[in-house]
């Protein structure tokens, strides 16, 4: 297009180019003016302007828009929503709506919804139904728009565009990019609170479109919009209890839990969205909830070398770093832990059961110290402490019956143990009635081990303390039988609980146990006291449980989550990042007096913790160069060939990798060198392949290659059970050695035979009649190094 069609359009005379052009400038100097009473005059221009080129008329909406009177803004409004322009040129009419929509935004929007925003709405639901190729700002502001009518007086009205309204979120989510999908997220809030002041039936509900914008956030996963999405969305889902008890409800909260426990981040936000959420809403989400009490992965050692980092900054610093990730896992646990003492009052019981529930998914299985399921059962256990004073009577005697038959049948870890403890007896004080059934129930039940016993002994103790002179005396009975047993640790839990309950009898004026126990009352204090420390080192901190001590006074939740943790040597990243001041200070104290075991120490069940360190003879890894620095190089060449070409388990070739490199073996023989790559070898190489020489022989090789090594002085010797076979002890390994294994099943074929300089077995004094070629081909080189190497 050249210059004078862009200045004349559509004029074709000279008097009108020169009407237009004078109106046009007219027009333009006066839309510079603020005061309405001289800019309107002006405004009936417009039509005398229209036959000139789009650019002119583009510029001039551009600068009417803009102006910061409304009534100007909505003047140009109505001049391009007239019928005559829709029949322009498509690009002129899009150009002219991008102009028009920033405008609306930016004013008074509410006085703009009207017919005419009615009719904008109208005309791009229709286009974005056809799959029109709208550019991202334009419906970005349609969007906005179509927002804030749904939000006005005039919207609520006129409701006839919402029956396609989930057909254009479709349309949306199928033509448009991020950034204007992320423009629905942010505005759902506004859009949910029209679809609830409407009284008619659509054919769709605004869960539909809540399930549309869960299905669509995939698109957001691996960019920053993701949480920007997430936030406004979830916090209109839990604050509106409409929105969970539709029917069906159920896939909708399912989606919702697989989103919120994708990464700490999600998870984060939603926490701090339930604890605000109507108590409706958190009973409807009590499974996810409880998944957030128990959320966490076990730190790993790089994840836990960055959080001793943090540890130390914080203290240099006196202060909690919010970027240690530490702390946004256990503000996530803290937070929901909030949230379940937000529904105590009414749902204790519930809660309870959803917890119980969890913990039996891990009944009876074999767990280990900071594993997935100890930190598990721990915090479950925690939470039921917290609740113990909303629960009902009949929860709390089945928690009682539960927690006994878990001790009886199960190994825990100490702080489970301890914090088990804490409920029994805590719970038993609450349930006076209750206790001779709780005796009879601990001295009826079938304990797998003495531990059980040991651990309820402090339990039994205090429910003496609570009891009375029959309940007193009938404890004392049944723990005499194991003040003599054979488990040693339960003989004195037993002395010492039945010490104490005497002695509280002496208190209390019982004459008759007093005189009924005298002579086992002065037996089993001469016998603690002839043990002396030694009483102590046992008990360790289940001392105080053993004394009378007022539990009720440590009964607040920094004793349950900080002080029995630590003291109990639960890691660190389980409670030493919580911040006490995101606890709800209910009805059980945030804080209160801390139980002191300085003077104790506690053992845990880790390997590190395990170690007696009055022994001198510990355990320690051998290093080469300490152990063989004084042998001679020369004596510590190895000329022992290994031969495991005809091992087919990728395992055992692992195992035999290692073995030759830890007895410096000169070269180890395989079938497939390809071998060295594969899982099963490397989980028992341990590395090997990268210091051991392995040479690649072939099955069909085998002959040549024996044949070969022989010819080099090499004596050849097979591992297996022959008629002439030399027992292993018997032998005298030559220095150059070629040593041969045999296959899992077959051995070696008979066809190696010839190739054999002698065999060799290994005694053996059972029943079975092979060992493990792996095991075998270790024993023999060891053998080997002891005569030719350690002499």
């Amino acid at each position: 297009m050249d210059e004078s069609e862009i200045i004349k359009g559509d004029v074709h005379s000279g008097s009108e180019f020169t009407r237009c052009w004078n109106d046009y400038f007219i027009l333009m100097e006066i839309s510079q003016e603020k005061p309405l009473h001289l800019i309107t005059p002006a405004l009936a221009l417009i039509p005398n302007v229209l036959a000139l080129h789009s650019s002119w008329i583009l510029c001039m909406y551009s600068v009417l828009l803009s102006h910061s009177q409304n009534a100007v803004v909505f003047f140009a409004s109505d001049i391009i929503l007239q019928e005559k322009f829709f029949s322009c040129d498509g690009n002129f009419l899009q150009k002219a709506i991008q102009c028009l929509l920033p405008a609306l935004n930016n004013n008074n929007i509410d006085g703009v919804i009207d017919k005419d925003t009615f009719d904008i709405v109208k005309i791009w639901n229709e286009r974005l139904l056809r799959r029109d190729k709208i550019e991202s700002d334009m419906c970005k502001c349609y969007i906005k728009i179509h927002v804030a009518y749904l939000d006005s007086a005039y919207g609520k009205t006129n409701s006839s565009l919402l029956e396609t309204f989930y057909s254009t979120v479709v349309s949306i989510f199928d033509t448009q990019t991020e950034e204007v999908w992320l423009s629905i997220y942010e505005n759902v809030d506004t859009i949910n609170k029209f679809f609830k002041t409407i009284t008619y039936k659509l054919n769709y509900s605004m869960q539909s479109i809540l399930n549309k914008l869960l299905e669509e956030l995939h698109n957001f996963k691996s960019t920053d919009n993701f949480l920007r999405a997430w936030l406004p969305l979830i916090r209109t889902i839990l604050q509106d209890t409409a929105v969970l008890e539709q029917e069906d409800t159920f896939p909708f909260v399912e989606k919702i839990s697989e989103i919120t426990l994708m990464n700490d981040k999600v998870a984060y936000i939603f926490v701090n969205e339930i604890v605000d959420a109507p108590i409706e809403n958190i009973m409807l989400l009590l499974d996810l909830i409880a998944s957030l009490v128990l959320y966490g992965s076990i730190t790993k050692r790089d994840k836990r070398c960055e959080f001793n980092a943090y540890k130390d900054i914080d203290k240099i610093r006196k202060r909690r770093s919010r970027n240690n990730p530490n702390y946004i896992l256990t503000n996530i646990r803290t937070i929901a832990v909030n949230t379940i003492f937000r529904v105590q009052n009414s749902g204790a019981d519930l809660v309870a059961d959803v917890f119980i529930e969890r913990y039996r998914r891990h009944f009876k299985k074999r767990y280990f110290y900071d594993s997935e399921v100890h930190l598990s059962k721990l915090r479950i256990v925690q939470i039921l402490l917290s609740l113990r004073r909303h629960l009902s009577v009949e929860r709390k005697r089945s928690i009682i019956d539960f927690i006994i038959d878990s001790i009886c049948e199960e190994s825990h870890q100490p702080c489970v143990k301890h914090l088990m403890q804490w409920l029994l007896i805590l719970f038993a004080s609450d349930l006076p009635e209750y206790l001779p059934e709780i005796v009879k129930k601990i001295n009826t039940i079938n304990c797998n081990h003495p531990s059980s016993l040991v651990t309820l002994i402090p339990v039994l103790c205090h429910i003496g303390f609570k009891g009375t002179e029959p309940l007193i005396d009938g404890l004392i009975q049944s723990m005499q039988l194991n003040t003599m047993g054979a488990h040693f640790k339960l003989r004195v839990y037993s002395q010492v609980a039945i010490l104490k309950l005497i002695e509280t009898s002496i208190e209390r004026k019982y004459i008759q146990i007093q005189h009924k126990y005298d002579t086992l009352y002065n037996s089993i204090q001469t016998v603690l006291q002839t043990a002396g420390t030694t009483i102590d080192n046992i008990l360790q901190t289940d001392r105080y449980l053993l004394d009378r001590f007022d539990i009720e006074k440590y009964y607040h939740l920094q004793s349950l989550y900080f002080d029995i943790p630590r003291l109990k040597n639960v890691p660190e990243t389980e409670w030493v990042t919580i911040d006490p001041e995101l606890f709800y200070n209910g009805d059980i104290p945030v804080t209160g007096i801390s139980i002191d075991l300085s003077n104790v120490k506690s053992k845990n069940t880790s390997p590190e913790d395990t170690i007696d360190y009055s022994i001198n003879n510990i355990q320690k890894k051998i290093s080469p160069i300490n152990d063989f620095e004084m042998i001679n190089e020369d004596e510590t060449r190895n000329e022992l060939i290994l031969v495991a070409t005809l091992v087919d388990s990728a395992a055992n070739l692992g195992g035999i990798a290692r073995t030759c490199e830890i007895y410096g073996v000169k070269q180890l023989i395989v079938c497939d060198r390809k071998v060295i790559g594969v899982k099963e070898f490397k989980s028992l190489s341990m590395s090997a392949e990268h210091w051991v020489d392995i040479i690649e022989i072939k099955q069909g090789d085998l002959k040549e290659y024996l044949e070969n090594v022989r010819e080099e002085n090499y004596t050849v010797i097979g591992i297996e059970q022959t008629a002439k076979s030399v027992k292993l002890h018997t032998y005298k390994f030559p220095r150059k050695c070629v040593l041969v294994l045999g296959n899992e099943k077959e051995g070696i074929p008979s066809s190696i035979f010839p190739f054999l300089d002698v065999c060799i077995e290994i005694p053996q004094f059972g029943l079975l009649r092979s060992l493990n070629v792996h095991v075998a081909g270790a024993i023999t080189v060891w053998e080997y190094v002891k005569q030719n190497i350690l002499i």
